[in-house]
C-alpha cells in the first residue's frame, strides 16, 4: 500500500502492471479524504502521454525507486472507462463508474478488499449524495485538502499545497528503411574507330651515268643481250584483335548526413489560481 509519506515519489513515476509491463507514467494522484492516503492515480498513456486512465492503489501497490507497481494488468488499465473530472475532483458518477469497472473484473482481484483503494470507504463515498466530485469524504488531486482551524488569534494555519503538473515533449529517433541502391553490370556494344599508320614500298627508277668511255664493263654483263632485274615490294596492312583487360572498380559507400528537423506536439499544463476573498482579486500561477 502507498503511504502519504511516499506521495512525493509518485510524481512522474513510471507505472508497471502486475506482470512487470510498462503502462505509462503517473499524471495525477487522488487521495482518500478519510485518511489522506493515495487511492487512485491517473496514468498517462499513448505516444505522447496524451491519454489518461485511472488505476486503483490497493494493498499490493508499491514503489521501487521511481517505479510504481500496481495490481491491475496493462490491458485492464487501458480498458478503464474515460471519466470526467470537475474542479480537480472525480464526480460521484465517475467514481461509481470506475469502482464498478475494477470491482467487476473477471479475475476478481479487487473484489472484497475493504482496505484497498476500492474498498468499502471508497465505495461508500461514491454512493454518498450531496458531496459532488468526491471519493470518500474528500478525495482531491495532489495533496490532501486541509482546513486551518482558528480557535484563537494566536493559532497558525497549516500550509496548503497543490502539486502542479505539466506535460513535456520527449523526442527520440527511429531508424527506418528508405530504399535500396544496387550495382548491376551488363554488356553493351559500341563501334570503335581507330586510325592505324601503315607503310608500303614503291619502285623508283634511278639512272646513274658511267664515267668515261674507257670504263670497264661490269663482270657478267653481255652487251646487247636481254636481261631482267626484279625487286620484291612490301606493304603493311592493319590487323584487328580483342583483349579483355580490367579498367576500374565500382563500389557503393554509404555516408551519413545530419540535418535538423522540427517536430510538433500538443502538451497540457496546469495553472493554479489564487482566489483572495478579501480583495476580490484572482491571481494565476
Amino acid at each position: 500500500m502507498i503511504s502519504t509519506q511516499q506521495l512525493n515519489l509518485l510524481a512522474g513515476a513510471k507505472v508497471y502492471d502486475a506482470a512487470g509491463e510498462k503502462i505509462g507514467s503517473v499524471g495525477q494522484v487522488y487521495l482518500d479524504g478519510d485518511d489522506g492516503h493515495p487511492a487512485w492515480v491517473a496514468v498517462r498513456t499513448g505516444w505522447f502521454g496524451t491519454n489518461e486512465n485511472f488505476v486503483p492503489l490497493d494493498d499490493e501497490s508499491h514503489i521501487e525507486g521511481h517505479e510504481l507497481h500496481v495490481s491491475a494488468m496493462k490491458d485492464e488499465v487501458r480498458g478503464a472507462p474515460q471519466v470526467e473530472r470537475e474542479s480537480g475532483n472525480l464526480s460521484e458518477r465517475s467514481a461509481a463508474e470506475l469502482d464498478r469497472y475494477y470491482y467487476n473484473l473477471p479475475a476478481g482481484k479487487f473484489a472484497g478488499r475493504a482496505s484497498s483503494a476500492i474498498g468499502e470507504s471508497i465505495r461508500a463515498g461514491a454512493d454518498r449524495t450531496g458531496d459532488q466530485a468526491r471519493l470518500g469524504s474528500d478525495m482531491r488531486m495532489g495533496d490532501r485538502t486541509q482546513t486551518a482551524g482558528r480557535s484563537g488569534m494566536g493559532e497558525k494555519s497549516e500550509n496548503l499545497n497543490l502539486t502542479r503538473y505539466e506535460e513535456q515533449l520527449r523526442t527520440g529517433k527511429q531508424q527506418v528503411e528508405t530504399g535500396k541502391v544496387r550495382l548491376r553490370k551488363h554488356v553493351v556494344t559500341e563501334n570503335v574507330d581507330i586510325t592505324v599508320p601503315v607503310s608500303h614500298e614503291e619502285v623508283r627508277v634511278e639512272r646513274r651515268p658511267i664515267d668515261g668511255p674507257g670504263s670497264r664493263r661490269a663482270t657478267g654483263e653481255h652487251p646487247f643481250a636481254e636481261e631482267t632485274a626484279e625487286v620484291t615490294l612490301h606493304e603493311e596492312r592493319p590487323t584487328v584483335s580483342k583483349e579483355t583487360v580490367p579498367v576500374e572498380q565500382v563500389g557503393l559507400v554509404t555516408e551519413t548526413h545530419t540535418e535538423q528537423q522540427h517536430v510538433q506536439g500538443t502538451v497540457r499544463k496546469e495553472q493554479v489560481d489564487v482566489e483572495d476573498d478579501r480583495s476580490g482579486r484572482d491571481r494565476r500561477r
